[in-house]
């Protein structure tokens, strides 16, 4: 499973978040083969993909759902402090989202496993109209 991370340039998040968050997961998970950002800015020491669409902000993590993006993966928000082992994450083969912190009933984004089995499907109705997805929030 590779790891990825997503920066939007023009928010709080700076490729130094991207680095950080990078060496803490190199450091608890050895055993992962691949950690890259989709990003439009420069992150040096990091992988980085360009980011394909100009999706506004947090928006840009639905580019984590593109077909052209190969492989499972294990997404985190660059708020996300890693403290430990990551490594039970990597036994997760399903879609995977965290619960909203402060709506239980709800997701949140910040921690996903992604199979590439699993994205086409939202893909599809993602890219038909995004615009329309994101005026509703």
């Amino acid at each position: 499973m590779q790891i990825a991370l997503v920066l939007r340039s023009g928010g709080i998040y700076k490729p130094l978040h991207v680095q950080t968050l990078a060496a803490q997961v190199s450091a608890n998970l050895p055993e992962c083969r691949r950690i890259f950002c989709l990003t439009d800015v420069e992150v040096p020491r990091v992988d980085c993909v360009p980011l394909q669409h100009e999706w506004p902000g947090w928006w840009s993590k639905m580019s984590l759902f593109d077909p052209a993006v190969k492989g499972d993966l294990l997404y985190f928000d660059l708020d996300t402090v890693v403290r430990g082992s990551l490594h039970d994450l990597l036994q997760v083969k399903q879609r995977a989202m965290l619960r909203d912190f402060y709506r239980p009933i709800g997701l949140g984004s910040g921690v996903m496993v992604l199979p590439e089995a699993e994205r086409q499907f939202i893909w599809e109705k993602w890219i038909a109209n995004p615009q329309k997805a994101m005026q509703h929030s």
